[in-house]
Protein backbone atom coordinates (compact mmCIF):
# COMPACT_ATOMS: atom_id res chain seq x y z
CA UNK A 1 0.00 0.00 0.00
CA UNK A 2 1.04 3.71 -0.60
CA UNK A 3 0.19 7.45 0.51
CA UNK A 4 -2.53 6.73 -2.46
CA UNK A 5 -3.88 4.23 -0.06
CA UNK A 6 -2.69 0.65 -2.57
CA UNK A 7 0.08 -1.45 -3.50
CA UNK A 8 3.23 -0.34 -4.89
CA UNK A 9 5.75 -0.79 -7.89
CA UNK A 10 8.69 -2.99 -8.88
CA UNK A 11 11.27 -3.09 -5.93
CA UNK A 12 14.20 -2.78 -7.94
CA UNK A 13 13.06 1.07 -8.66
CA UNK A 14 13.51 2.70 -5.01
CA UNK A 15 13.41 6.51 -5.32
CA UNK A 16 12.94 7.05 -1.86
CA UNK A 17 16.04 5.16 -1.18
CA UNK A 18 17.47 9.14 -2.20
CA UNK A 19 14.58 10.88 -0.40
CA UNK A 20 15.55 13.19 1.99
CA UNK A 21 13.63 14.28 4.65
CA UNK A 22 13.57 18.20 4.92
CA UNK A 23 15.51 19.39 7.71
CA UNK A 24 13.77 20.41 11.04
CA UNK A 25 14.23 20.82 14.55
CA UNK A 26 14.95 18.80 17.26
CA UNK A 27 11.30 17.98 18.93
CA UNK A 28 12.69 17.39 22.23
CA UNK A 29 15.85 20.29 22.32
CA UNK A 30 15.11 22.61 19.57
CA UNK A 31 18.24 22.40 17.95
CA UNK A 32 18.53 22.20 14.26
CA UNK A 33 18.90 18.52 13.08
CA UNK A 34 22.17 17.21 10.94
CA UNK A 35 21.93 13.95 9.02
CA UNK A 36 23.86 11.32 10.18
CA UNK A 37 24.05 7.50 9.41
CA UNK A 38 22.66 5.63 12.42
CA UNK A 39 21.34 1.89 12.35
CA UNK A 40 22.35 1.33 8.65
CA UNK A 41 20.68 4.54 7.24
CA UNK A 42 21.28 7.95 7.31
CA UNK A 43 18.90 9.89 8.82
CA UNK A 44 18.19 13.75 10.80
CA UNK A 45 20.30 13.98 13.69
CA UNK A 46 20.23 16.38 16.98
CA UNK A 47 23.88 16.76 18.23
CA UNK A 48 22.52 18.03 21.50
CA UNK A 49 20.45 15.56 23.07
CA UNK A 50 21.09 12.69 20.44
CA UNK A 51 17.66 12.38 18.89
CA UNK A 52 17.50 10.38 16.12
CA UNK A 53 14.52 11.19 13.86
CA UNK A 54 13.99 7.67 12.12
CA UNK A 55 11.33 7.33 9.17
CA UNK A 56 9.45 4.17 8.81
CA UNK A 57 7.12 2.55 6.34
CA UNK A 58 3.55 2.65 6.39
CA UNK A 59 1.54 -0.57 6.60
CA UNK A 60 -1.26 -1.00 4.36
CA UNK A 61 -3.79 -3.75 3.75
CA UNK A 62 -6.18 -5.16 0.78
CA UNK A 63 -8.49 -8.46 0.83
CA UNK A 64 -8.77 -10.55 -1.98
CA UNK A 65 -12.39 -11.28 -3.23
CA UNK A 66 -13.06 -14.07 -5.68
CA UNK A 67 -16.16 -15.02 -6.95
CA UNK A 68 -16.91 -18.79 -8.45
CA UNK A 69 -14.81 -18.87 -11.55
CA UNK A 70 -11.70 -16.94 -9.52
CA UNK A 71 -11.97 -13.70 -10.77
CA UNK A 72 -10.75 -11.52 -8.67
CA UNK A 73 -12.80 -8.24 -6.99
CA UNK A 74 -11.14 -4.83 -8.40
CA UNK A 75 -12.04 -1.36 -7.91
CA UNK A 76 -11.20 1.77 -10.41
CA UNK A 77 -10.16 4.81 -8.33
CA UNK A 78 -11.50 7.93 -8.20
CA UNK A 79 -9.27 10.86 -7.20
CA UNK A 80 -5.45 11.62 -7.34
CA UNK A 81 -2.60 10.38 -9.93
CA UNK A 82 -4.43 6.81 -10.26
CA UNK A 83 -7.52 7.86 -10.90
CA UNK A 84 -9.25 6.15 -13.77
CA UNK A 85 -6.53 3.21 -12.98
CA UNK A 86 -7.54 -0.39 -11.10
CA UNK A 87 -6.56 -1.95 -7.93
CA UNK A 88 -7.58 -4.44 -5.59
CA UNK A 89 -9.23 -2.56 -2.55
CA UNK A 90 -7.15 -1.78 -0.02
CA UNK A 91 -5.85 1.13 2.79
CA UNK A 92 -3.97 1.80 6.07
CA UNK A 93 -3.88 0.32 9.30
CA UNK A 94 -4.67 2.51 11.49
CA UNK A 95 -2.56 3.39 15.01
CA UNK A 96 -3.97 0.66 17.72
CA UNK A 97 -5.82 -1.30 14.78
CA UNK A 98 -4.88 -5.06 14.08
CA UNK A 99 -4.24 -5.41 10.60
CA UNK A 100 -6.98 -8.15 9.93
CA UNK A 101 -9.15 -5.95 11.31
CA UNK A 102 -7.93 -3.08 9.04
CA UNK A 103 -8.21 -5.23 6.06
CA UNK A 104 -12.01 -6.08 6.54
CA UNK A 105 -12.38 -2.64 7.50
CA UNK A 106 -11.41 -1.01 4.34
CA UNK A 107 -12.92 -3.95 2.43
CA UNK A 108 -16.46 -2.41 3.29
CA UNK A 109 -15.54 1.09 3.51
CA UNK A 110 -14.85 0.54 -0.12
CA UNK A 111 -16.84 -2.06 -1.20
CA UNK A 112 -19.73 -2.36 0.87
CA UNK A 113 -18.79 -5.98 1.63
CA UNK A 114 -18.37 -7.76 5.01
CA UNK A 115 -15.82 -11.05 4.91
CA UNK A 116 -13.86 -12.99 6.57
CA UNK A 117 -9.88 -12.55 6.68
CA UNK A 118 -8.12 -16.03 6.08
CA UNK A 119 -4.22 -16.66 5.01
CA UNK A 120 -1.74 -14.23 3.59
CA UNK A 121 -1.55 -14.55 0.16
CA UNK A 122 1.07 -11.76 0.18
CA UNK A 123 3.21 -9.54 1.28
CA UNK A 124 5.11 -6.32 -0.77
CA UNK A 125 7.51 -3.49 -0.13
CA UNK A 126 5.89 -0.27 -2.19
CA UNK A 127 8.50 2.11 -3.75
CA UNK A 128 6.74 3.67 -6.19
CA UNK A 129 6.04 6.73 -4.22
CA UNK A 130 8.82 8.71 -3.17
CA UNK A 131 7.54 10.27 -0.70
CA UNK A 132 5.98 7.47 1.61
CA UNK A 133 7.67 3.75 1.28
CA UNK A 134 4.58 1.40 2.52
CA UNK A 135 4.63 -2.48 3.28
CA UNK A 136 1.34 -3.83 1.46
CA UNK A 137 -0.10 -7.47 3.33
CA UNK A 138 -3.03 -8.81 0.50
CA UNK A 139 -5.24 -11.12 2.74
CA UNK A 140 -7.60 -14.03 1.28
CA UNK A 141 -11.05 -13.10 1.66
CA UNK A 142 -14.63 -14.75 2.35
CA UNK A 143 -17.75 -12.64 1.89
CA UNK A 144 -20.00 -12.65 4.70
CA UNK A 145 -22.65 -10.34 4.03
CA UNK A 146 -23.19 -6.46 2.54
CA UNK A 147 -24.17 -5.41 -1.17
CA UNK A 148 -21.79 -4.50 -3.35
CA UNK A 149 -21.47 -0.85 -4.58
CA UNK A 150 -18.54 1.68 -4.12
CA UNK A 151 -19.45 3.16 -0.49
CA UNK A 152 -17.01 5.82 0.32
CA UNK A 153 -15.53 7.96 -2.49
CA UNK A 154 -12.45 5.95 -2.92
CA UNK A 155 -14.10 3.77 -5.54
CA UNK A 156 -16.03 5.04 -8.69
CA UNK A 157 -16.23 1.32 -9.62
CA UNK A 158 -16.02 -2.70 -8.56
CA UNK A 159 -16.06 -5.14 -11.08
CA UNK A 160 -14.33 -8.69 -11.21
CA UNK A 161 -11.40 -9.73 -13.59
CA UNK A 162 -9.62 -13.20 -14.73
CA UNK A 163 -6.09 -12.38 -12.62
CA UNK A 164 -4.74 -13.67 -15.73
CA UNK A 165 -5.80 -10.45 -17.81
CA UNK A 166 -6.54 -7.79 -15.70
CA UNK A 167 -7.56 -4.31 -16.66
CA UNK A 168 -4.81 -1.28 -16.06
CA UNK A 169 -3.36 -0.92 -12.83
CA UNK A 170 -3.02 1.87 -10.68
CA UNK A 171 -0.03 -0.41 -8.35
CA UNK A 172 2.31 -2.63 -9.53
CA UNK A 173 2.27 -4.70 -6.71
CA UNK A 174 -0.86 -5.94 -7.40
CA UNK A 175 0.02 -7.02 -10.48
CA UNK A 176 2.39 -9.16 -8.68
CA UNK A 177 -0.25 -10.48 -6.44
CA UNK A 178 -2.54 -10.84 -9.60
CA UNK A 179 0.53 -13.22 -11.73
CA UNK A 180 0.91 -15.05 -8.48
CA UNK A 181 -3.19 -16.19 -8.79
CA UNK A 182 -2.38 -16.78 -12.34
CA UNK A 183 0.53 -19.06 -11.49
CA UNK A 184 -1.17 -20.94 -8.60
CA UNK A 185 -4.23 -21.48 -10.47
CA UNK A 186 -2.41 -23.04 -13.38
CA UNK A 187 -0.19 -25.46 -10.80
CA UNK A 188 -3.86 -26.11 -9.28
CA UNK A 189 -4.68 -27.57 -13.25
CA UNK A 190 -1.90 -29.56 -13.50
CA UNK A 191 -1.78 -31.28 -10.22
CA UNK A 192 -6.10 -31.93 -10.75
CA UNK A 193 -4.57 -33.60 -14.16
CA UNK A 194 -2.35 -36.05 -12.94
CA UNK A 195 -4.60 -36.82 -9.91
CA UNK A 196 -7.00 -37.81 -12.51
CA UNK A 197 -4.69 -39.45 -14.93
CA UNK A 198 -1.82 -40.89 -13.33
CA UNK A 199 -1.69 -44.57 -13.61
CA UNK A 200 0.39 -45.59 -10.35
CA UNK A 201 -3.04 -44.97 -7.80
CA UNK A 202 -6.18 -44.44 -9.66
CA UNK A 203 -8.49 -41.80 -8.22
CA UNK A 204 -10.84 -43.34 -5.47
CA UNK A 205 -8.56 -45.37 -3.69
CA UNK A 206 -9.93 -45.90 -0.04
CA UNK A 207 -7.71 -43.26 1.82
CA UNK A 208 -7.23 -45.99 4.61
CA UNK A 209 -4.90 -46.67 2.95
CA UNK A 210 -2.67 -43.89 3.24
CA UNK A 211 -3.06 -44.22 7.01
CA UNK A 212 -0.29 -45.54 9.08
CA UNK A 213 -0.83 -45.90 12.83
CA UNK A 214 1.94 -45.63 15.31
CA UNK A 215 1.08 -48.78 17.06
CA UNK A 216 -1.81 -51.36 16.91
CA UNK A 217 -3.59 -49.30 19.84
CA UNK A 218 -3.68 -46.22 17.52
CA UNK A 219 -5.26 -48.90 14.60
CA UNK A 220 -7.79 -49.81 17.12
CA UNK A 221 -8.79 -46.13 18.29
CA UNK A 222 -9.07 -45.18 14.67
CA UNK A 223 -10.10 -47.96 12.62
CA UNK A 224 -13.68 -46.86 12.88
CA UNK A 225 -13.34 -43.29 11.27
CA UNK A 226 -11.30 -45.20 8.56
CA UNK A 227 -14.14 -47.14 7.87
CA UNK A 228 -16.63 -44.34 7.42
CA UNK A 229 -14.41 -42.04 5.43
CA UNK A 230 -14.29 -44.97 2.98
CA UNK A 231 -17.68 -45.51 2.84
CA UNK A 232 -17.93 -42.05 1.61
CA UNK A 233 -15.29 -41.41 -0.71
CA UNK A 234 -12.10 -42.11 -1.93
CA UNK A 235 -8.80 -40.45 -2.69
CA UNK A 236 -6.19 -39.84 -5.53
CA UNK A 237 -2.62 -39.65 -5.23
CA UNK A 238 -1.35 -39.11 -1.62
CA UNK A 239 1.63 -39.60 0.88
CA UNK A 240 1.29 -41.79 3.88
CA UNK A 241 0.33 -39.77 7.07
CA UNK A 242 1.25 -41.12 10.01
CA UNK A 243 -1.07 -41.42 12.97
CA UNK A 244 0.16 -41.25 16.78
CA UNK A 245 -2.13 -40.56 20.55
CA UNK A 246 -0.13 -38.34 22.51
CA UNK A 247 -2.48 -37.76 26.29
CA UNK A 248 0.35 -35.23 27.55
CA UNK A 249 -0.90 -32.71 24.41
CA UNK A 250 -2.89 -29.92 25.33
CA UNK A 251 -4.78 -29.60 22.44
CA UNK A 252 -7.24 -32.64 21.51
CA UNK A 253 -5.54 -33.42 18.07
CA UNK A 254 -2.66 -31.69 15.78
CA UNK A 255 -1.87 -31.74 12.38
CA UNK A 256 1.56 -31.15 11.15
CA UNK A 257 3.60 -31.13 7.72
CA UNK A 258 7.42 -30.89 8.38
CA UNK A 259 10.22 -31.88 5.77
CA UNK A 260 7.54 -33.39 3.45
CA UNK A 261 6.02 -35.74 6.37
CA UNK A 262 2.82 -35.18 7.32
CA UNK A 263 1.27 -36.68 10.89
CA UNK A 264 -1.67 -36.50 13.11
CA UNK A 265 -1.57 -36.40 16.61
CA UNK A 266 -4.46 -37.45 18.88
CA UNK A 267 -5.28 -36.87 22.89
CA UNK A 268 -7.94 -39.49 24.00
CA UNK A 269 -8.02 -39.12 27.79
CA UNK A 270 -9.84 -36.52 28.57
CA UNK A 271 -11.35 -36.15 25.24
CA UNK A 272 -15.05 -36.36 25.04
CA UNK A 273 -15.02 -36.30 20.92
CA UNK A 274 -11.79 -38.50 19.88
CA UNK A 275 -13.31 -40.03 16.59
CA UNK A 276 -14.70 -36.56 15.65
CA UNK A 277 -11.09 -34.79 16.62
CA UNK A 278 -9.64 -37.34 14.66
CA UNK A 279 -11.91 -36.40 11.86
CA UNK A 280 -10.91 -33.27 11.86
CA UNK A 281 -7.77 -33.28 11.37
CA UNK A 282 -8.22 -35.72 8.33
CA UNK A 283 -9.81 -32.74 6.77
CA UNK A 284 -6.80 -30.50 7.30
CA UNK A 285 -4.70 -33.65 5.24
CA UNK A 286 -6.84 -33.11 2.64
CA UNK A 287 -6.67 -29.78 2.98
CA UNK A 288 -3.08 -29.23 2.44
CA UNK A 289 -2.11 -32.45 1.19
CA UNK A 290 -4.49 -34.19 -1.27
CA UNK A 291 -6.05 -30.83 -2.37
CA UNK A 292 -2.92 -27.96 -1.49
CA UNK A 293 0.31 -28.24 -2.61
CA UNK A 294 4.03 -28.86 -0.58
CA UNK A 295 1.52 -28.40 2.76
CA UNK A 296 0.19 -25.30 1.93
CA UNK A 297 -3.66 -25.29 2.70
CA UNK A 298 -5.71 -25.18 -0.29
CA UNK A 299 -9.03 -23.89 1.01
CA UNK A 300 -8.21 -19.81 1.28
CA UNK A 301 -7.20 -19.48 -2.23
CA UNK A 302 -7.51 -22.86 -4.19
CA UNK A 303 -9.71 -22.44 -7.16
CA UNK A 304 -11.42 -26.08 -7.01
CA UNK A 305 -12.87 -24.55 -3.51
CA UNK A 306 -14.73 -21.58 -5.11
CA UNK A 307 -17.66 -23.19 -5.13
CA UNK A 308 -17.13 -24.63 -1.12
CA UNK A 309 -15.61 -21.32 -0.16
CA UNK A 310 -19.13 -19.74 -1.68
CA UNK A 311 -21.41 -22.32 -0.39
CA UNK A 312 -19.97 -21.83 3.47
CA UNK A 313 -20.40 -17.95 3.01
CA UNK A 314 -24.03 -18.08 2.12
CA UNK A 315 -24.94 -20.49 5.35
CA UNK A 316 -25.90 -19.01 8.64
CA UNK A 317 -23.59 -20.71 10.91
CA UNK A 318 -20.88 -18.69 9.15
CA UNK A 319 -22.74 -15.30 9.37
CA UNK A 320 -23.14 -16.02 13.31
CA UNK A 321 -19.31 -16.40 13.73
CA UNK A 322 -18.57 -13.14 11.44
CA UNK A 323 -21.21 -11.02 13.51
CA UNK A 324 -19.18 -13.00 16.90
CA UNK A 325 -16.21 -11.62 15.41
CA UNK A 326 -16.68 -8.76 14.24
CA UNK A 327 -19.17 -7.11 17.44
CA UNK A 328 -17.49 -9.07 20.46
CA UNK A 329 -19.43 -11.73 22.41
CA UNK A 330 -19.63 -11.30 26.04
CA UNK A 331 -17.71 -14.34 27.70
CA UNK A 332 -16.21 -16.08 24.44
CA UNK A 333 -12.41 -16.99 24.52
CA UNK A 334 -10.48 -14.35 22.98
CA UNK A 335 -9.73 -15.00 19.09
CA UNK A 336 -12.03 -18.11 18.89
CA UNK A 337 -14.46 -16.70 16.69
CA UNK A 338 -11.48 -15.25 14.35
CA UNK A 339 -10.06 -18.42 14.94
CA UNK A 340 -13.21 -20.59 13.82
CA UNK A 341 -13.47 -18.31 10.15
CA UNK A 342 -10.15 -19.15 9.31
CA UNK A 343 -10.64 -21.20 5.84
CA UNK A 344 -8.37 -24.27 7.08
CA UNK A 345 -10.34 -24.73 10.40
CA UNK A 346 -13.71 -24.33 8.49
CA UNK A 347 -12.80 -26.85 5.86
CA UNK A 348 -12.04 -29.03 8.68
CA UNK A 349 -15.24 -28.90 10.19
CA UNK A 350 -17.32 -29.13 7.14
CA UNK A 351 -15.38 -31.92 6.44
CA UNK A 352 -15.80 -33.85 9.57
CA UNK A 353 -19.68 -33.32 9.16
CA UNK A 354 -19.79 -34.34 5.63
CA UNK A 355 -18.42 -37.40 6.53
CA UNK A 356 -20.40 -37.60 9.50
CA UNK A 357 -23.75 -37.19 7.99
CA UNK A 358 -22.77 -38.98 4.64
CA UNK A 359 -21.46 -42.33 6.63
CA UNK A 360 -24.94 -42.30 8.77
CA UNK A 361 -22.47 -43.41 11.79
CA UNK A 362 -24.28 -42.93 15.10
CA UNK A 363 -21.47 -41.97 17.37
CA UNK A 364 -19.96 -39.26 14.72
CA UNK A 365 -23.34 -37.74 14.59
CA UNK A 366 -23.94 -37.52 18.19
CA UNK A 367 -20.45 -35.74 18.91
CA UNK A 368 -21.11 -32.95 16.35
CA UNK A 369 -23.85 -32.59 18.94
CA UNK A 370 -21.32 -32.06 21.83
CA UNK A 371 -19.00 -29.67 19.73
CA UNK A 372 -21.74 -27.19 18.56
CA UNK A 373 -23.49 -27.16 22.17
CA UNK A 374 -19.81 -26.39 23.74
CA UNK A 375 -19.31 -22.40 23.48
CA UNK A 376 -22.66 -21.84 22.25
CA UNK A 377 -21.68 -20.65 18.93
CA UNK A 378 -22.19 -22.75 15.93
CA UNK A 379 -19.08 -24.40 15.20
CA UNK A 380 -20.85 -26.74 13.18
CA UNK A 381 -24.27 -26.65 10.75
CA UNK A 382 -27.45 -27.36 12.02
CA UNK A 383 -30.72 -28.51 9.64
CA UNK A 384 -30.66 -27.21 5.90
CA UNK A 385 -28.35 -24.74 6.81
CA UNK A 386 -25.70 -27.66 5.66
CA UNK A 387 -27.54 -28.38 2.51
CA UNK A 388 -25.05 -26.25 0.54
CA UNK A 389 -21.72 -26.99 1.93
CA UNK A 390 -22.97 -30.84 1.48
CA UNK A 391 -23.55 -30.29 -2.31
CA UNK A 392 -20.46 -28.42 -2.51
CA UNK A 393 -18.36 -31.38 -1.20
CA UNK A 394 -20.60 -34.10 -3.00
CA UNK A 395 -19.57 -31.62 -5.90
CA UNK A 396 -15.82 -31.52 -5.64
CA UNK A 397 -15.31 -35.15 -4.68
CA UNK A 398 -17.47 -36.24 -7.91
CA UNK A 399 -15.08 -34.44 -9.89
CA UNK A 400 -12.28 -35.70 -8.62
CA UNK A 401 -13.87 -39.41 -8.96
CA UNK A 402 -13.59 -40.02 -5.41
CA UNK A 403 -17.28 -40.00 -4.47
CA UNK A 404 -18.69 -43.79 -3.70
Amino acid sequence: MTADGAPGEDPAHRPFATTRLPRTFCPDCGQALVFERHGGGEHPYCTGCGYVRYRNPAVGVAVVVRDGQGHVLMGRRARGPYAGLWCIPCGYVEWDEDVRAAARRELREETGLIAATGGVIAVHSNFHNAAQHTVGIWFAGMVAGGELAPADGELTELAYFDPATPPPLAFPTDALVLAQLTEEAAHEAETIALSRTDGRIPAGVPFSRSIVPASSQTKRRIRLVLACIDSVHGIGILPSTKVSIDNRMTDLARFAVKFGESTIRLRMRRNPTPELAFLHEVGHVLDAIALGASGAYASPMHKELDTWRQAVSTTGAFQTLTEAHEEGLSGLEPGLAAYSLAAPELFARSYSQYVAERSHNKLLTAQLEVVSDAIGLPLHWSGDDFDVVRDAFDELFSSRGWLR
